[in-house]
C-alpha cells in the first residue's frame, strides 16, 4: 500500500463501467486504473513516476476518466472504492463533503470528529494524507478509521457503548469532553433551515454536540443536501456559532449573503460538479 504524503489532486476511482462507461485505448488510462485498484492508494507525483510522464498529463488524463465516470477526484491522493481493505463504504455525500472539509485541517490542529459517516470520510481522509493532527472522538468507527494513521494522536472519550452509532456515550463521555481544548469541530446534523438552524433528533447527541461546541474555537458544520429545509426535533446551536458550513451543491445567493451577516462561511466540494449521474437507458 503506497501511502499518501503530499497534496497532490486525489482521485477516486471507480470499476470501469459501473456506471457503462467505456476505456480509452491510451495505455496511459489502463495502467493508471490498474495501479490505483491493484495497489489501493496512490497520488499523482507517483502515477507521473511510474508512469514516466508528466503531472500535467496525468491530470489531463484523470480529467478525462473523470468525465467517463470512472474516478471521483478530490485532493491528496488515490484511493479505489472498490477497495475494502479498511473500514466501511462510504456514499459519494460523504466523499464529497469530507474532500471539503480536509482543506480547513492544517498539521497540528487539535480537532474533534462527531460519530458520523462523514467523519468517517473525513479520519480516512487524515489518515490517507499522513496529516500530524490530535483528534477527539466518542466515535469507534472514526478511531479504527485513525488507528492506521502514521502521524495522527487518537483520543478515545470513555462511555458506554451504544451500538446503534457505534459510538461511546453517556456521563462518562460528556466529562472527558469538558477536560479538552478543541481548535476546530466537525460535525453534522439531522435538520437544517436559516430560521431555526441545525437541529437533531436525538436528544443525548444534541448534547454531546452543544458540549463540543462550547469547547470549540471554530465550528465546521458538514450539511448533506437532504436536510436542508428541514427541521428535527432539538435546536442545536444559532448560525452565528458556527464557522463554517460545508455543503456538495452551493446555496442560493439569499442564503449566502444571510449567512455571511452572522459571520459564517460556506465551503463547496470543488469537485462535485463533475461527477456525472448514471446515463439513462
Amino acid at each position: 500500500m503506497i501511502s499518501i504524503m503530499d497534496h497532490a489532486e486525489v482521485i477516486l476511482i471507480k470499476q470501469p463501467n459501473s456506471y457503462g462507461a467505456t476505456y480509452h485505448s491510451s495505455r496511459h488510462y489502463q495502467k493508471i486504473l490498474e495501479l490505483v485498484n491493484t495497489r489501493g492508494s496512490v497520488n499523482v507525483a507517483q502515477l507521473s513516476q511510474h508512469l514516466s510522464i508528466s503531472t500535467q498529463t496525468i491530470r489531463r488524463e484523470l480529467r478525462y476518466l473523470e468525465q467517463q465516470n470512472l474516478i471521483i477526484r478530490t485532493r491528496g491522493g488515490a484511493v479505489s472504492l472498490e477497495s475494502k481493505t479498511h473500514g466501511p463504504d462510504l456514499n459519494t455525500i460523504d466523499l464529497s463533503l469530507s474532500a471539503a472539509a480536509i482543506t480547513l485541517i492544517n498539521d497540528h490542529d487539535v480537532i474533534a470528529l462527531d460519530s458520523s459517516s462523514f467523519s468517517v470520510g473525513l479520519a480516512r481522509q487524515i489518515r490517507q494524507m499522513a496529516l500530524k493532527v490530535t483528534v477527539l472522538t466518542a466515535s469507534l468507527a472514526v478511531a479504527n478509521e485513525l488507528s492506521a494513521a502514521p502521524n495522527a494522536r487518537l483520543v478515545v472519550t470513555g462511555g458506554i457503548y451504544r451500538n446503534v452509532s457505534h459510538s461511546l456515550e453517556g456521563t462518562m463521555t460528556l466529562q472527558a469532553i469538558k477536560s479538552f481544548r478543541i481548535e476546530k469541530l466537525f460535525l453534522t446534523c439531522d435538520g437544517f433551515t436559516l430560521q431555526d438552524g441545525p437541529t437533531e433528533s436525538d436528544d443525548y447527541q444534541a448534547q454531546f454536540k452543544s458540549l463540543l461546541m462550547q469547547n470549540a474555537n471554530q465550528t465546521m458544520l458538514a450539511i448533506p443536501e437532504h436536510i436542508i429545509g428541514k427541521n428535527a426535533l432539538i435546536p442545536l446551536c444559532s448560525l452565528s456559532s458556527l464557522s463554517w458550513i460545508i455543503l456538495v451543491k452551493p446555496l442560493g445567493i439569499m442564503e449566502t449573503e444571510a449567512l455571511q451577516s452572522v459571520g459564517v462561511k460556506t465551503l463547496v466540494d470543488p469537485f462535485a460538479y463533475r461527477k456525472k449521474v448514471k446515463p439513462e437507458t
